[in-house]
């Protein structure tokens, strides 16, 4: 009997799959290079040459959010790199995030050109235009952010049912200088009488913002739905298609794809799709997103071919994997038109999820954290697929997961649990909890700075120092200006330790009492009773006491209280 000997694998090197995959980029076959990218930077994870490399084939695929998630993986390493803000950059450009897309663009200049040459000195012939006065250019933002925060509030109450609160809100919102017509604003103004009753009202309103933002796909979609409560079908047509014909970005396909799956116009849906994907070919989310409608049209061979090209180009997405899954199982059930149709009324779009696909995704995390945290720290290591579904379902409200990170991170090595919390940094959505956790933890392990962080529609660069002091309350302010004019009432410090002594022992009414002495009632006492005790009677203080007027008799009230209060040594007393 001939025995086969066990031959050991032989498992290439990252650098060899990087050959290979520039190899297959230059002969233009950007998914055959992408895959091999994928394959180096798991292999060497720190590899900037591999991440960025796959980060640049993805965002020539059109895949925005995974090119923008390899480049925050190869910034996580190393923070001193600048290439990745570059890619980042771009890809927050092409998904609407024109500010962070700026931050990040002034981030790699910065580095980019750190080094090669000094800026000018100033100079007043060089920076002459630096004098020009920006005043009217000044207030208009200020203006906008007021109107904003209005608008905000009014949302808000509408949201809870306060109509009168948002009726105020909205009437604040249309006083000067607010005064100037605004989309938006006549938006929720339409909301608000739909919520009365009044559709007359909001109709007109509606008609208004439609009106002033013809150009703008989210006023279009939002006009289109409220058309369509009110019962306007030609106006709701009329805005959704031109919703449709201005989608661009992934949260526009959301929110037109919804729209027509409410209204039953999904034909509309796929062919603003199949629009977008000639010119942005191998998009996912407008992959996914034809996918979903062929599902729920019954065309399930047109939406197989699109599900799969989504999970060639990004095996890390879950939300592709679920639904990949999903039509893998229809296909072999062989389903009729009709019951794919009923199978894929719940599906959602690109971008929402509901409790049970939550429950598929979060399947494998459970499972792993039955076996304890120092189970689940161990799989996070081993498995980059399980880290990158940990780290993309981390920013969900539901899972509440950011309490783990504090248990992991004693689990994890130090380098390890440092990069993996400056991911969740730049996770989305940017402005959650869990990155204040994350950040803290950092803070607590004495990580290098800078953390690169993307908040409130920035990114920024956070240099944590030491810890500011306390800050004195009101009520401490108040306590400690009636100090202050105690020792200028007696003409010394020597004072202070005793003052400080006796309001220790005060209860919170006499202190409250201490704070509001508009007659300086307790400083003169302090004075009285701290020379009657350590000076036989000697007054620095020149104030004559009337037991018959009211301040006199407010003063001897609080020296009896002080009288109460002795101190119990006799450190107070002067040498």
């Amino acid at each position: 009997m001939t025995v086969i000997p066990q031959i050991d694998p032989f498992e290439k090197t990252a650098n060899y799959w990087l050959k290979r995959a520039f190899k297959y980029l230059g002969q233009g076959q950007a998914r055959h290079a992408a895959v091999l990218f994928r394959h180096a930077a798991r292999l060497e994870p720190a590899s900037l040459e591999a991440r960025m490399g796959y980060a640049i084939v993805l965002r020539a695929l059109h895949c925005y959010e995974a090119s923008n998630r390899e480049a925050a993986a190869a910034l996580a390493y190393d923070s001193s790199r600048y290439l990745p803000y570059y890619i980042m950059g771009l890809n927050m450009h092409a998904t609407g995030h024109k500010q962070e897309a700026l931050d990040a663009i002034g981030f790699y200049l910065e580095g980019s050109f750190d080094g090669l040459f000094d800026m000018p000195a100033w100079d007043k012939d060089l920076y002459e235009n630096e004098e020009i006065p920006f005043d009217p250019f000044d207030k208009l933002p200020k203006k906008q952010a007021r109107l904003e925060r209005m608008l905000q509030m009014a949302a808000k109450q509408i949201k809870k049912g306060a109509l009168s609160k948002a009726k105020a809100a909205l009437f604040v919102a249309y006083s000067a200088p607010y005064a100037a017509p605004n989309a938006q604003r006549s938006l929720l103004t339409a909301l608000y009488y739909e919520k009365l009753g009044d559709s007359a009202r909001a109709i007109a309103h509606t008609r208004v913002a439609a009106k002033l933002a013809p150009n703008d796909c989210e006023v279009q979609a939002t006009a289109a739905g409220a058309f369509y409560r009110l019962d306007e079908k030609h106006a709701a047509m009329v805005s959704l298609l031109r919703a449709a014909s201005l989608a661009r970005y992934a949260l526009h396909e959301l929110m037109v794809c919804t729209l027509c799956e409410q209204t039953g116009q999904l034909s509309v849906a796929a062919t603003m799709l199949i629009s977008m994907l000639k010119r942005t070919p191998n998009r996912q989310t407008t992959c996914y997103n034809l996918c979903v409608c062929y599902l729920k049209a019954g065309k399930l061979s047109e939406a197989s071919g699109y599900i799969h090209l989504c999970r060639e180009i990004d095996t890390d997405d879950m939300q592709v994997e679920y639904l990949f899954t999903l039509v893998e199982k229809f296909e072999m059930a062989a389903l009729s038109p009709d019951a794919l149709r009923e199978k894929a009324q719940s599906l959602t779009f690109y971008g929402m999820l509901t409790r049970s696909q939550l429950k598929v995704i979060l399947r494998p995390l459970i499972a792993a954290l039955d076996g304890g945290v120092e189970g689940f720290a161990k799989s996070l290591m081993d498995d980059q697929r399980f880290a990158n579904r940990f780290l993309s379902v981390l920013p969900l409200p539901a899972c509440n997961l950011e309490t783990l990170l504090p248990s992991l991170c004693r689990y994890l090595p130090a380098d390890f649990a440092q990069t993996m919390l400056r991911n969740i940094l730049l996770l989305d959505p940017k402005d959650a909890a869990y990155k204040q956790v994350a950040i803290d933890l950092l803070a607590a392990m004495h990580a290098p700075a800078p953390y690169i962080i993307w908040h409130e529609d920035h990114i920024i660069s956070v240099e944590p120092g030491p810890t500011l002091r306390a800050q004195a309350r009101l009520l401490q302010r108040l306590v400690l200006r009636q100090i202050r004019l105690t020792v200028r009432l007696h003409k010394s410090s020597s004072i202070i330790p005793f003052v400080l002594e006796m309001i220790s022992r005060m209860t919170r009414a006499q202190r409250l009492s201490l704070a509001h002495d508009p007659l300086h009632i307790w400083p003169v006492a302090f004075c009285l009773h701290y020379s009657t005790l350590y000076h036989q009677g000697e007054m620095p203080v020149n104030y004559a006491v009337d037991s018959n007027s009211e301040t006199g008799k407010l003063i001897i009230e609080a020296l009896s209280t002080l009288s109460a209060m002795r101190p119990r040594r006799k450190q107070h007393e002067p040498d």
